[in-house]
């Protein structure tokens, strides 16, 4: 189910006011012995608002961080609704830290650090198990909303 107008303009309105981007990548496990993937990650990053809140430089786990993160997480709440056949989503708990975002520039040129929320996409089998074509097409959707809400690919 899609997010209402209402939801999804106040969640474009969230990406905008953090500058959130996202990359994805493939997850992997060595818990056979051999490197197998067992899913995806998808990771969205974003920026405290203005010149880092109440301080110019970011201060790693400080409260505006973790006011950034719950807005990420309410972001994947809202695009991935239900869980998809074979495959389960995660989200990583909040990790007091800033991570350096080296391919979005903020608006002083410079690299910029941002909050970061890692979701999961991993099969519900074993772990360890390889991943089937249910991965790719629960990537798919979450990939989509993101775009769709105004996230850029590449931190």
């Amino acid at each position: 189910m899609a997010p209402s107008p209402d939801k999804l303009s106040h969640l474009r309105d969230l990406v905008k006011e953090h500058g959130v981007a996202f990359e994805f990548h493939p997850a992997f496990s060595m818990a056979t012995g051999k490197r197998v993937q067992v899913g995806y990650d998808v990771e969205l990053y974003g920026a405290h608002d203005g010149e880092h809140g109440p301080h110019r430089e970011p201060q790693a786990g400080c409260d505006r961080c973790a006011e950034v993160w719950e807005r990420l997480r309410e972001i994947v709440a809202e695009i991935v609704t239900a869980e998809g056949g074979d495959s389960i989503y995660r989200v990583d708990p909040f990790r007091p830290g800033l991570t350096l975002a080296n391919k979005r520039k903020g608006p002083d040129g410079r690299d910029r650090e941002a909050v970061e929320l890692v979701l999961e996409i991993r099969h519900k089998g074993e772990h360890g198990e390889g991943i089937d074509p249910c991965e790719e097409e629960c990537l798919r959707p979450v990939i989509d909303s993101l775009r769709e809400v105004g996230a850029h690919e590449g931190a």
